[in-house]
């Protein structure tokens, strides 16, 4: 029920929301802005960081990145309901959430969203690297790449790049699955982990839980040459696995 609210709170939130991004102000670098017919153009020099009032797309709008934009929203939710496109990089950063609709396309070789509160995804996300990070992350739409990590943190701050299972779950963190996934490596990691009945995740190397993981539920399907699920508490299936499996826990369940 606090989940279920909590969304609700966030659509409701977006409804009230207006078109595409507006009043930016540039922290790092030199950015050109064109806007023409419901489509915005941002165009950086180099690396640049922009800090926006307020960062939403309906969607019949789109935002076309050319050059490497790292962007912040200041303080109210971000909510992607169109078209973001890049060439090198989508960096989406908002403190209060983001919310990706089902009319959603993210694409881009790396798209990156970062919150310490509730990211949402219902749409479709494309790129070799996808990577979202948030206090809880729930997922009904697509990501389709090369490097797909979904990873629970509280943190205002992305954690490091990590090598294998070294990345630790923050305390309190959720994910939420009930899409597809579909990637050579996928890395899944919080300290709640739920792959719904509907979930799928397809990939060569999969990776479910890690240190600090307590609870991974497994109920839809995952297809891979490799899978490992780690757990220090509870990993439970009732899914359907297909692939070579490493499971370690405390306490399994039907694992096969």
């Amino acid at each position: 029920m606090q989940i279920f609210q909590k969304f609700l709170w966030f659509f409701n939130f977006g409804l009230t929301l207006w078109g595409l991004p507006y009043n930016p102000s540039v922290l790092v670098g030199e950015v050109y802005f064109e806007e023409s017919d419901k489509k915005l153009f941002v165009t950086a020099r180099d690396d640049s960081k922009i800090l926006w009032e307020h960062f939403s797309i309906d969607p019949d709008e789109a935002v076309e990145f050319i050059g490497n934009v790292e962007n912040h929203a200041e303080s109210c939710p971000s909510r992607i309901r169109g078209e973001i496109v890049s060439r090198t990089r989508v960096h989406l950063r908002s403190p209060e959430g983001i919310y990706v609709g089902l009319t959603a396309l993210l694409q881009a070789p790396v798209v990156e969203i970062f919150s310490g509160g509730l990211v949402v995804n219902q749409g479709a996300i494309q790129g070799n690297l996808i990577r979202l990070e948030g206090g809880e992350i729930q997922n009904q739409g697509s990501f389709e790449g090369t490097d797909v990590q979904l990873l629970g943190t509280a943190l205002e701050k992305p954690l490091e790049r990590f090598d294998g299972l070294q990345a630790l779950a923050m305390p309190g963190s959720t994910i939420i699955h009930s899409g597809a996934v579909v990637a050579e490596t996928a890395f899944i990691q919080a300290e709640y982990i739920d792959l719904q009945k509907e979930s799928s995740i397809v990939g060569k190397m999969i990776l479910i839980g890690g240190e600090k993981t307590r609870i991974v539920k497994i109920n839809g399907e995952i297809a891979g040459e490799e899978i490992q699920a780690f757990s220090d508490a509870a990993l439970i299936n009732h899914g359907k696995i297909q692939g070579k499996i490493e499971a370690k826990a405390p306490y399994l369940w039907e694992l096969p």
